[in-house]
């Protein structure tokens, strides 16, 4: 952004004496003459298409542009002349700037990152965190150099190992989305199951999240949020569900299947605190300790959590999940290594879900 520091230019132009406020005009078009820290129009024509806007004068080697933000449209021959100087410059929006480079940063470092393989999961997954959690942006250094470089704007607390649940942190977890079911708004919505946001549009969650046999079909999802405390009807941060995409092979109670893509009634708008989480593309990942987060119980049959909690959950043998999940009424077949997978805790009892319960 352009603050105290001054913008360096190499300009082909007549130095005018108009002042701040004075009137200035381009093609038939009135506008006024503003330091450009004051003009988002000509910041933003800037940083998106590297043209710039035009120039009434410098005031302490500050440029101060002719600015057309929350000015009418009007044409050169219904303002008198004699009101206003108009600035005489070369080129108005093809000048040369020495010091403001092109947007071009170096490659997230590789130990932040991985190489793409051409897998769209994991690839739009390198993409969000090039765009959203190492961002290239403008900044300047002491000699008032404007040049672009990576920002690290990554919320992950390394916690180590989490005995029991644990309130996340702010930002913490930017994926994440409680789910809401009902109609209308306040207190007739209930907010039940969690899920994932994994692109602009779409939501991952359980198969069993879809619907609730009390309030019905899951009708919003709320994004960006930490406490439950914080819902508010009119937060741009809640949006409706547009289509519920189950998969074709869960059939509720079973739990064979048990998931589920919510497609949102608008795109989501990306930032560093709303991004998308990765999807596994591969087998041969590192996953014998995973963190689990959720609103759900923290106690068996107690309330709800008000905070985001996250715990870590160790991942058994297979013995271990077979054994634990014989087959009974909602699992016919037993446990299922080929779709299915199973952590827990030895000790305690732990998880996000309903019922917690250690194997």
């Amino acid at each position: 952004m352009f603050g105290a520091a001054p913008l360096r230019l190499m300009l082909a132009l007549c130095a005018l004496a108009s002042a701040t406020h004075d009137v200035c005009i381009k093609d038939g078009v009135f506008g006024t003459c503003v330091n450009i820290v004051n003009c988002p129009s000509a910041v933003a024509g800037i940083h998106k298409s590297h043209k710039m806007p035009k120039i009434c004068r410098f005031e302490q080697m500050e440029p101060i542009v002719c600015c057309f933000d929350n000015v009418r449209t009007s044409t050169a021959t219904t303002f008198s002349p004699k009101s206003f100087q108009e600035p005489t410059t070369i080129d108005d929006y093809d000048y040369y700037h020495e010091n403001i480079e092109e947007k071009t940063c170096k490659p997230v470092p590789p130990e932040l990152t991985a190489p793409r393989t051409g897998q769209k999961a994991w690839d739009k997954c390198l993409e969000y965190q090039e765009k959203l959690v190492y961002p290239c942006e403008m900044s300047q250094d002491l000699s008032s150099v404007t040049k672009w470089e990576r920002r690290t704007k990554c919320y992950r607390i390394a916690d180590g190992l989490i005995v029991g649940g644990k309130d996340a942190a702010k930002n913490e977890f930017s994926h994440m989305a409680l789910l809401g079911y009902g109609k209308g708004s306040g207190e007739n919505i209930h907010w039940l199951c969690g899920g994932s946001l994994i692109s602009d549009k779409f939501i991952l969650t359980a198969g069993h999240c879809i619907a609730d046999r009390i309030y019905g079909v899951v009708t919003f999802a709320y994004l960006n949020l930490l406490n439950r405390s914080e819902i508010a009807d009119n937060s741009p941060n809640k949006y409706g569900i547009k289509t519920i995409i189950k998969h074709p092979g869960y059939q509720s109670p079973n739990k064979y299947n048990d998931i589920a893509l919510l497609e949102l009634d608008r795109r989501v708008h990306l930032d560093e605190y709303t991004v998308p989480a990765c999807l596994p593309v591969s087998d041969h990942m590192k996953d014998d300790v995973a963190m689990a987060t959720g609103w759900g119980l923290t106690a068996y049959e107690g309330s709800t959590s008000n905070a985001l909690q996250k715990v870590n959950l160790t991942k058994f043998t297979l013995t271990e999940c077979e054994e634990n999940f014989p087959p009974s009424r909602n699992m016919r077949n037993g446990y299922d290594a080929a779709t299915q997978t199973c952590y827990g805790d030895r000790i305690e009892a732990k998880d996000t879900c309903q019922v917690s319960k250690k194997i």
